[in-house]
């Protein structure tokens, strides 16, 4: 584990002397908490904190141990699949092989991290024809909030050794529930909150992480932004948000008037409003930070509902920018 030896190696020999402290401070909770006997952790660790790198420190630190022999890195997109495998070969290539495992499903096994998309194992069980369950000794879930649900919790969990989810966002099903009394009263509605809550699944049961490191703890100490607010409400969205939800009237088929109540839950799954997007849109594009030089908008993040609204949303910006800006 990460001896002293070993933060001196980190220093001297690759990428990894580049970890800011809080990444060392995730490194040693993991580090204790495995000496007390645990098998499961979880970061949380608010978007651009560098989990990804973190990752490479953990599976060097691992690796090093005799307990680690390999690791499978599980994504639940191609381009996290593209990216991984890139900052992994950057990072650790001096030290370990890295492999894509549909690229290399006849010799994955000359490399130590293996990368994939959940979806790829899961695909004809995949993952308990090709492996066997203990071919890897450390499991990382990226994105383990929203991968490792239904068919995809039982790829993450056939595979003994340790667990180790990342997020910055996990799913606390279980916040402010009575489970002795929800137990007792629906056992199966217990069951379900338990496999999707992200804390119980890594072990931590009380609600904390192994390590969080948040966005309000990157701004005080300099490695974040605060987010910027820009008002880009409708009279749709003010009455999504508020107690009472939008009440939306129209005629069924037999020409009578129909009522019917929408929250902000229901927002693109139930209820749809194309100038409420395009709302949004507008309002992106016109505050949006610039190249000072080129004018192009920088790297954006935009949280769609589904895939559908992302569709949707991207249609909506590829026209608005076709306007926008003529010719590019």
């Amino acid at each position: 584990y990460l001896d002293e030896t070993t933060k001196d190696e980190f220093i001297l020999k690759n990428k990894l002397k580049f970890l800011r402290p809080y990444q060392l401070n995730a490194l040693k909770a993991i580090q204790e908490s495995a000496k007390n006997g645990n098998d499961r952790f979880l970061l949380e660790m608010a978007t651009g904190t560098g989990k990804t790198l973190t990752s490479c420190a953990i599976m060097k630190m691992f690796l090093r141990s005799s307990n680690v022999k390999r690791v499978l890195f599980l994504v639940d997109r191609l381009e996290l699949e593209s990216q991984a495998y890139k900052q992994f070969t950057d990072v650790l290539k001096n030290d370990y092989i890295t492999s894509v495992w549909k690229e290399n499903k006849s010799d994955w096994r000359k490399a130590k991290i293996v990368v994939s998309t959940i979806q790829s194992l899961k695909s004809n069980n995949r993952y308990k024809k090709d492996f066997k369950s203990d071919d890897f000794d450390l499991v990382i879930s990226d994105e383990s909030h929203r991968s490792i649900g239904g068919q995809s919790r039982k790829v993450f969990e056939y595979f003994i050794g340790f667990k180790l989810g990342l997020t910055a966002t996990p799913k606390d099903y279980l916040k402010s529930v009575d489970k002795t009394n929800l137990g007792s009263k629906d056992p199966r509605e217990l069951e379900r909150r338990e496999l999707l809550d992200t804390y119980s699944t890594f072990g931590c049961e009380s609600g904390n992480p192994t390590f969080r490191y948040s966005l309000l703890d990157g701004v005080k100490d300099g490695y974040l932004i605060n987010p910027k607010v820009f008002d880009a409400r409708t009279e749709i969205t003010t009455q999504l948000l508020s107690d009472q939800g939008y009440l939306f009237t129209s005629l069924d088929d037999d020409g009578k008037d129909v009522d019917e109540t929408f929250t902000q839950k229901d927002f693109e799954k139930k209820f749809f409003s194309e100038k409420t997007n395009e709302i949004f849109c507008k309002t992106f594009l016109q505050n949006a930070k610039k190249d000072p030089y080129t004018g192009e908008i920088g790297k954006t993040l935009i949280f769609c509902v589904s895939q559908k609204h992302a569709g949707k949303i991207t249609q909506i910006l590829n026209t608005i920018a076709t306007k926008e800006y003529p010719g590019i």
